[in-house]
Order: structure tokens, then C-alpha cells, then sequence
């Protein structure tokens, strides 16, 4: 199977947390039991995502992609929120996108990447973008009203005529007129924010995370360096490190890692680069099952 080999060193050592191989009585809230066998899934919902559009939606999405992967016999849990803060840490072989860092679940792509939605944020880069000498020396960051963070960097806004922020769930700002920027700026919301983050690396543009919360991760987290792939800040600083950071030739290099990242990692097709991590993660389990 061909996946990146630090992406495979993070997901062996994930599965081999992983102990107890789940049944029904095992199925927590927010979670449902995947069992596949001789290539029939049979899938059982905790109530709560039966009652949750968003999760049920989530999990019949999921069902779809394992019936395109070549896995015969294997049972695990999934957990479909964006976050796991809520379930306990426990050795069940259990799958999320995202998790506390302290928690032994296997991360897999996030569902965006395995549905196509960051292919297609790639393609407007490739039609918008500029080289980076092109771009306005200001930042930009357009978003949900979602997470204290993003309006507390509003009202850090507030009369300023440099830097560019738009707080809205309707599309004020498109990606191609963000990619008009030096910085394009990301700070998290409900969870973690990484389609965009994903995109902002892929372009000329240099990324800025402000208040990033360490304690969240997904499974590309431990190999995306701050400073190295996008610069690290804070709502309270961000403004002041601009000024220092602006007319440095050095900063540059953080956008050229940025893309030599996401070219590594994901190549020209990032949905069939996470299917194959996918489909990894789950013979590897099914391998281990059987041990």
C-alpha cells in the first residue's frame, strides 16, 4: 500500500493501541459499530447519531466508502463528530477524523479530503493564484462566527485599514479573492479548520494560525511544524508580528514548505491519496483481528 512512510509510522503505532475489538455493548454515544464481513457491512448507530442529521450523514457517507475498499472481515467504532472531546479513552478499535492528543483512537482523513472537497479548493487555487511578490501586503480571513477567537480578531480589527476579516456563513469573501493576500490567516471555529489550512499550504499565499489549539488532532497534525509550514501567532500578536514579519525574505520560505507539504502528501489527487490511507488503516486492523 502506498502511503507517505510518516504518515504509516503514525497510524501503525495508533493501531497498536488498539486491544479489544468492539461488539454491540461497546457502541457509546456519538459512535456506531461498523462490522464488516466477507465484504457485507452491517452498521449499528448509538442513538444520538441516528438523531443527529449531520453524524447519521456522516456514517452513511463512511458505509458508502469502505464498500469501495477491499476489507473482508473487521469490526471498529466510529466516531463521527468533528471532535472527540466527549468519549472516553478506552483500546476498542475505534476510527475518528480528529481527537484529543491524549486519546488512543486511530485518526483517518477528515471527511472532506475523502469526499473531494479539498480537490476542489486545490482547483480554485490553481485558476486564482498569483506568485507571491503579486500579492497585498495585508492579511486576510473570512469565516463562520463560529469559536470566541474569530470575533474576538474582529473586534481586534475594528478600525484598522490594513487587514481584511469578514465573519459570516454566506461566502463574503470567495477563496480567489483571499488568495489576493501575503497571509492568509485561519483560526479555529467548531473544530479544527484544516480544509482551509490544507489550501492556504497548497497556494503562494504564506498561512498564519492564530491561537491553534495543540490539544485537537488530526492525522497530518504531528508533521505540520508551526513556523515551518504556516506561521504561529495569536489574536492578541498577530498584528504587531505582521509589521515584522512583512519585508522579511525569510517568511517566504514558509509558503514554498507549505506546498512541497501538501505536494508530498497528498500529490495531484488528495481524495485518492486519503482513500489509500484509508484503506491501509483498516487492513491493518483487519490483519491485527486476526492475530
Amino acid at each position: 500500500m502506498n502511503i507517505h512512510k510518516d504518515i504509516k509510522n503514525i497510524v501503525d503505532e495508533q493501531i497498536k493501541k488498539q486491544k479489544i475489538i468492539p461488539t454491540k455493548d461497546d457502541i457509546v454515544e456519538g459512535s456506531a459499530l461498523f462490522d464488516i464481513k466477507d465484504g457485507r457491512i452491517n452498521v449499528t448507530k448509538h442513538p444520538t447519531v441516528n438523531e443527529h442529521k449531520g453524524l447519521n450523514s456522516r456514517c452513511d457517507t463512511f458505509e458508502q466508502m469502505c464498500l469501495r475498499l477491499a476489507v473482508n472481515n473487521v469490526k471498529f467504532l466510529l466516531l463521527p463528530h468533528d471532535v472527540t472531546s466527549e468519549s472516553k479513552n478506552n483500546e476498542h478499535y475505534s476510527i475518528c477524523f480528529s481527537k484529543l492528543r491524549h486519546q488512543n483512537f486511530v485518526t483517518i482523513p477528515n471527511i472532506h479530503l475523502l469526499m473531494g472537497s479539498v480537490d476542489r479548493f486545490f482547483a480554485e487555487v490553481n485558476k486564482h493564484d498569483s506568485d507571491l511578490t503579486n500579492k497585498v501586503k495585508s492579511s486576510v480571513f473570512a469565516g463562520g462566527p463560529q469559536g470566541d477567537k474569530r470575533s474576538a480578531y474582529l473586534k481586534k480589527l475594528s478600525g484598522n485599514t490594513t487587514h481584511v476579516g469578514a465573519l459570516s456563513n454566506a461566502q463574503v469573501l470567495p477563496l480567489s479573492a483571499q488568495l489576493d493576500f501575503m497571509f492568509t490567516i485561519n483560526i479555529d471555529g467548531h473544530a479544527l479548520c484544516y480544509d482551509r489550512l490544507y489550501w492556504q499550504m497548497y497556494s503562494n499565499c504564506i498561512p498564519v494560525y492564530l491561537d491553534r489549539n495543540k490539544n485537537i488532532v488530526q492525522l497530518h497534525d504531528e508533521l505540520i511544524i508551526p513556523n515551518v509550514h504556516y506561521v504561529e501567532s495569536s489574536v492578541e500578536h498577530w498584528l504587531e508580528t505582521f509589521k515584522s514579519l512583512v519585508e522579511e525574505q525569510s517568511i517566504r520560505n514558509v509558503a514554498s514548505n507549505g506546498k512541497n507539504f501538501i505536494q508530498s502528501h497528498f500529490g495531484d489527487n488528495a481524495q485518492s491519496s486519503s482513500f489509500r490511507i484509508l484503506s491501509y488503516i483498516l487492513l491493518a486492523m483487519e490483519a491485527q483481528q486476526k492475530t
